[in-house]
């Protein structure tokens, strides 16, 4: 622990204060007073134990919302290459110069493809909603249409 400094006078003799008042008092849990001898300055200080913890409780919840970051950013590329896999297997389904082995596949593509993007949107929005995240949608109602 760094020495305390009065920001006064410079002096390095600081002693701890007691208020009388109970208002100043129900303070206490949170920070320590200390009046400087030379000048009688008085000066407060967090204490270090709650200043520490807040200074955990931030960084933690700045790694939390880093990461939810970078989860919303993952899934939402996830979700436009679906999109775009699933526009292509549509543009397939509908081209009449395709093979109907061909159509048949981009077809069965398409139910996979919209069973995908359902479950990364909702996977998404729980993210963004800051609710568990579900590992999959079993939902037969779940359909994607572009």
């Amino acid at each position: 622990m760094t020495s305390k400094k009065c920001p006064a006078c410079g002096g390095t003799d600081l002693v701890p204060y007691q208020f009388a008042s109970y208002t100043i008092t129900e303070f206490r849990p949170f920070m320590d007073a200390f009046m400087c001898a030379d000048c009688g300055r008085l000066e407060f200080y967090a204490l270090e134990d709650r200043r520490k913890s807040c200074v955990d409780s931030n960084r933690a919840r700045a790694a939390e919302e880093k990461e939810k970051s970078i989860q919303i950013e993952q899934l939402e590329s996830q979700l436009a290459d679906l999109k775009r896999e699933l526009e292509r297997c549509n543009a397939i389904a509908d081209d009449e110069n395709q093979t109907v082995k061909a159509v048949k596949e981009a077809k069965f593509r398409i139910q996979d493809l919209s069973n995908e993007i359902c479950n990364v949107e909702a996977r998404l929005a729980a993210v963004k909603k800051g609710s568990p995240v579900p590992d999959m949608i079993i939902n037969s109602d779940c359909t994607y249409h572009s």
